[in-house]
This record gives structure tokens, C-alpha cells and sequence, in this order.
């Protein structure tokens, strides 16, 4: 009865089998005022399919199946096994699915993998083949006083060819159908980012999630549905009631808090366990939160529904006081237009009361914030020209939330960077500078400074970019993965990879297999002290020369060594590990040679992606 629909227009349903309940960010089936859910810790043993998925081999839907299954089962704070038990016997086909698809005593919780798309036309009608992605479900047996699931099954559409990161998508979203979560409303209106690539929640309706992981929303539900004994460890909870100004229940409203630093966001609808008090409850990390209310979007009815009330346009998550007269009220926050913040500590219980009219209040035994941030470590700083030094460092941690950093050079405060870096500009050449550090959060609280360390300037020597094809440098490569990523592209004085994919840059032929290499060989003997290595930027298609703080998050480069040839062996001048910079500057004492190498250590997205390679010498 819920589904999922992609980008691209296809559909993956999840098949309810009895009439249900749904509700956002939580559990899809509640009665008795309890969510439904498998036994004890929640383990499920799932049998694949012997068959082929359209053109994927057998061993490849297997192992698309373990991945998104996988997403679920390695959520530390939750305890849900989804273990693969034995294999279905045979083949599954529309000539056999309806016997093994609707018996729900044979202790199978069969995964079929419909190749063809026949199973879908047989259950959805012809055609639907061309849009039904796949569905899964689960039946439950009510005993009179609580329901419990028994057994979970799903189909695979095989017929429409879609890549292995969305198949992952929808099969994890339907996954977590069958484990009993539904659907949760949090998209751009809370400023989740729509572009590619994206980062809604798995469990949203529509499938704007490009990444085959997890949300913090969707962590945070199965951790609810499924509690392991370290949730406290790791969240607090925020219990309250969504009403009127006369105190009359609002049933069927999208509640929603968001931490002030990370903008971290999660859910759950008014009411949810259909007590008709409005109540709700949100598990939340520790942090500084603002409480928020707004209607569910007309378009999530039925297959799409978000909470008990949605199910059809007249529910009423659809009328007033939410909607009047089909006109939606305005997204509301508790404090209204100065937003009351509200902290959020391990092992915490909060209350709110929640007006339509914004006014109401956090009480509970959270309290105020006043534990330091922990000392930061990991302080390097590396000299990138004569007036320039680059620190950076480990992130600090906090009960609540690290907001900033506080740069001391020499004893002196210089700056306050929110990230883990900072550029110190407007220094003397030759020169030689200590630096110390210190993490702060929003109640103010900062720690002690880290250990100091020290970086000279570079002397005021005239330095060239020895490695470019203009003056006769040549670049090659373990491997390539085509002639669409020559190695020739690195030393072309052009940085930003464009056009990526057409000689932009180089990649790697070694799927997930590293070291790799890139080498520029000089055509003679230079002395290099600063290599500077470029790797693809998160938005390639429309790339920006990178600057000294330009970071990634998708494609890059995270660990690489520099190395540099002494005649009969090479010898490693330069580390970096943890790398999240587009451009990484690294210098070190000045080296003779003919040639270096750049080795890449780790790299994210499976392969090796360079752009530029600069050297820096006489």
C-alpha cells in the first residue's frame, strides 16, 4: 500500500498484505496503541531467490540484496538481524510465485527476483512492469491484545535496467517496509539539498536519495522500532503533544526538530499512535534543537501515505485545522518568530507542549549545557608560501555539539573557524610560527589548548611548477581506466577536471584495488620541496578553480604519499591521511630528482580520481 517512486518516473510499492496504518519515520503498523514488529530483537531470515534479475546474474542480485540489507543490520543502535538463510528450492516465475508469495507459515521470507517483470504484471496488471521497481511486505497475526510480524517477503523487478546505486536505494527502502518502518516527510522545505547528489531520507515516498546509505532519520526510526541496549548511550528523547489553542489534538501533522549546528533533522507525526492526544515522541542525538510542525503534502495519499491520516485526500492530516478549504496553514515553530531552542543530552527525557499558534514549551530533565568540548588533537600546520600556513586538525567532540574552534598563534587568538581548518594569511617569509587550539560549543563552553606545534614559512625563493607538459614533463600512471581519463591530463595546468570524462582528468583501472599511481618524470634533475594534488570536486559538471578550503565529500582522493627517486629506490616525502580537500597542498624538505610519484592510498567511489598534479621547485 506505500511506495516508492524514483527519479526516473519507475515505481517500487511496497505489497501490505492486510488493510494498515502508516506512520512517518516510525512504525508502519500500530494496534493496540503498540507498533508492530518481528519478535524479541528483530531477526529475520531471508531466502534469495534462484534465479537470474533481468540482466543481472544471479551472484549480482545476491550481493545487491546483501548491500542494501546490510544498511540496516550494521545500525549500532538498533538491534534488527537480517541474516540469509538457505535459498528458495527453485526458480521463481509467475507460474509458481502466488503458492510461496501469500503462505505465511512456511517459515520463508522469500526474496524473488522477478526477471522478467511477469510476477508484477500478474499482481499489478499488464504493464506495470514498466513502472513497479518492486514491492515487500509483511504479515502479522494479532492476538487480541498486541500485533507481531511473522513473516516478510519481496519482489524484484528484473525487467526495468536501472543502476546498482538506485536498485540499492529502492531495495533497502523496501527492506525497511518489511522490518515495519514507513514513510517520513523531510525534503528541501527543511533544507535537505534536492540537487544530485542528493540527501533526503531512504524512507521518503519519492526517491531523492542517491546516496545507498542510511539518513539520521531513518537510523534514529529503526533504533525506535528496534532498541539496543546503548540507545541512551547515544540519543535523548523529546515526548510532547501537538494541539490547538483550546487544547484540542491535532491528529496527523508532519513534527519535526532540527539541531541548530549540524542541521540534522527527524520526524514523526501528531499522533501517531492513534491515542487521539496529538501525542509524539522523537529520538534525537544530543544537541540544540528548534521544535517545528507543518502539513503533510497532498500528493502523499495511499501508496505514498505519511502517518495514520493520510491514507486518502479526505484523511485528516488533510483538514482543518491543517488544511481549510484545500489551503495548507503556514509551517509553524515553537517560539514562533524567535524560535525557542531546547538541549538534548544522552540518556535524556524531554517534554514539549506544542501549539497551533507556536507558543508552548521544553521542560524535562535535559537541563542547560556545561561540558566542554573535548581538547582537539591531531593539530598539523604546513607552510604553503612565504606569507601562508595551513592548520588542520581532528574534530573535536562534545555532549551536545561543537560550533567552532579558536585559533591562537603565539598565544594570540587569530581566528574562529567552524571547520576543521584554518588559513593563516599575512605571515613573514622564513619565519617560524607556533600554534595552539581550542574546541568551543553554543552554551560557550571551550576547551583546554591542544599541544602547540610549529611551521616556517617558505624563504622568498623564486619556485616554478616543474611538473607541467609545457616545460617538458611527462606524466604516466599504473593504470587508466580508458583513454577518456589519460594520465596526460594531470600536468596541463588545468585543475577543476573539466570536462570530466573526456580528458578532464585521470582515473584509475583498479576497482577498489589501491595503491595507484600517478608519476611525472621532469626530463631532468630539480629540487622540489611542495607538491600540490588535485582531486574531483562533489559538482564536476559545473566545477570552480578549487581554492586552498575546498572540500569533498563524493569522488575524491582521501590518502596519497608523495614519493621522490634518489637514483635506486624511492623514498616517501610526504603523508596524507583522512584528506577531505578538492586541493592538498603538502610541502617538505627540499628533494633533488628526476621524477616523482604521487601514490593514492585510499580514495572514495572505488577508484582514483586526479585532476592536476602540481610540483614546486628550481
Amino acid at each position: 500500500m506505500t511506495c516508492l517512486r524514483v527519479l526516473h518516473g519507475f515505481i517500487a510499492g511496497v505489497l501490505i498484505l492486510f488493510t494498515v496504518s502508516a506512520f512517518a519515520g516510525g512504525p508502519l503498523v500500530v494496534c493496540y496503541q503498540l507498533p508492530t514488529k518481528y519478535a524479541g530483537a528483530g531477526s529475520v531470515s531471508l531466502n534469495y531467490d534462484q534465479g537470474i534479475l533481468g540482466s543481472r546474474t544471479k551472484a549480482q542480485a545476491d550481493a545487491l540484496v546483501t548491500e542494501a540489507v546490510s544498511l540496516w543490520t550494521n545500525v549500532a543502535t538498533s538491534t534488527v538481524v537480517l541474516a540469509r538463510g538457505a535459498d528458495l528450492p527453485v526458480d521463481i516465475a509467475a507460474s509458481n510465485y502466488a503458492t510461496l508469495l501469500y503462505d505465511f507459515s512456511d517459515g520463508l521470507n522469500p526474496i524473488i527476483y522477478d526477471s522478467d517483470g511477469s510476477i508484477i504484471d500478474s499482481i499489478f496488471g499488464v504493464g506495470a512492469k514498466n513502472s513497479v521497481l518492486g514491492f515487500a511486505g509483511s504479515a502479522w497475526n494479532n492476538n487480541g491484545s498486541q500485533c507481531q510480524y511473522v513473516e516478510g517477503r519481496a519482489v524484484i523487478n528484473g525487467y526495468i535496467s536501472v543502476n546498482d546505486t538506485t536498485m540499492k536505494v529502492v531495495l533497502a527502502h523496501e527492506v525497511g517496509h518489511l522490518i515495519g518502518l514507513d514513510h517520513t516527510q523531510l525534503d528541501n522545505s527543511q533544507g535537505l539539498v534536492t540537487s544530485y547528489p542528493s540527501n533526503y531520507p531512504l524512507m521518503y515516498p519519492i526517491a531523492y536519495r542517491s546516496y545507498a546509505s542510511l539518513h539520521e532519520d531513518d537510523i534514529a526510526a529503526v533504533s525506535a522500532l528496534y532498541p539496543d541496549a546503548t540507545l541512551n548511550s547515544g540519543y535523548g528523547q523529546l515526548t510532547g503533544s501537538f494541539v490547538q489553542v483550546n487544547g484540542t489534538p491535532i491528529r496527523g501533522a508532519n513534527i519535526w526538530a532540527k539541531e541548530i549546528n549540524s542541521n540534522k533533522v527527524f520526524s514523526v507525526v501528531s499522533d501517531y499512535l492513534i491515542q487521539d492526544t496529538g501525542y509524539f515522541k522523537l529520538l534525537l542525538p544530543p544537541g540544540s534543537y528548534t521544535l517545528h510542525a507543518e502539513v503533510i503534502q497532498t500528493e502523499f495519499t495511499a501508496g505514498s501515505s505519511i502517518g495514520p491520516y493520510s491514507e486518502t485526500s479526505s484523511g485528516l492530516s488533510f483538514q482543518p485545522p491543517l488544511y481549510n478549504n484545500g489551503v495548507p496553514i503556514a509551517p509553524i515553530v515553537l517560539g514562533g518568530s524567535s524560535p525557542s531552542q531546547f538541549v538534548i543530552t544522552a540518556g535524556c527525557v524531554a517534554s514539549a507542549t506544542f501549539k497551533l499558534d507556536g507558543t508552548g514549551s521544553v521542560g524535562g530533565s535535559c537541563g542547560a549545557d556545561n561540558v566542554s568540548p573535548t581538547v582537539p588533537v591531531g593539530l598539523s600546520a604546513a607552510p604553503v608560501s612565504t606569507t601562508q600556513i595551513n592548520l588542520s586538525w581532528t574534530a573535536s567532540t562534545d555532549n551536545v555539539g561543537v560550533t567552532g574552534y579558536k585559533v591562537y598563534r603565539g598565544g594570540t587568538l587569530v581566528g574562529s573557524p567552524a571547520t576543521t581548518s584554518y588559513t593563516d594569511t599575512g605571515l613573514t617569509a622564513s619565519t617560524s610560527y607556533s600554534y595552539t587550539l581550542a574546541a568551543c560549543d553554543a552554551a560557550n563552553n571551550c576547551s583546554a589548548q591542544s599541544n602547540p606545534v610549529s611551521a616556517t614559512t617558505m624563504s622568498a625563493v623564486t619556485s616554478s611548477n616543474i611538473a607541467l607538459a609545457s616545460v617538458g614533463a611527462v606524466a604516466s600512471a599504473s593504470s587508466s581506466t580508458s583513454s577518456d581519463y589519460p594520465v596526460s591530463a594531470v600536468n596541463n595546468n588545468q585543475r577543476t577536471g573539466t570536462p570530466w570524462g573526456s580528458g578532464g582528468g585521470w582515473r584509475d583501472a583498479t576497482f577498489n584495488t589501491y595503491p595507484d599511481w600517478v608519476q611525472i618524470n621532469f626530463g631532468g634533475t630539480k629540487t622540489v620541496d611542495r607538491v600540490v594534488v588535485y582531486t574531483l570536486q562533489d559538482n564536476y559538471t559545473n566545477p570552480i578553480e578549487p581554492t586552498d578550503t575546498l572540500t569533498f565529500s563524493t569522488w575524491g582522493v582521501t590518502g596519497f604519499t608523495v614519493q621522490g627517486w634518489n637514483g635506486s629506490a624511492w623514498i616517501t616525502l610526504a603523508t596524507v591521511s583522512g584528506n577531505n580537500l578538492v586541493k592538498r597542498t603538502v610541502s617538505f624538505a627540499a628533494f633533488t630528482t628526476d621524477r616523482i610519484r604521487v601514490n593514492v592510498t585510499s580514495a572514495l567511489s572505488s577508484h582514483s580520481r586526479i585532476t592536476e598534479i602540481e610540483a614546486w621547485g628550481n
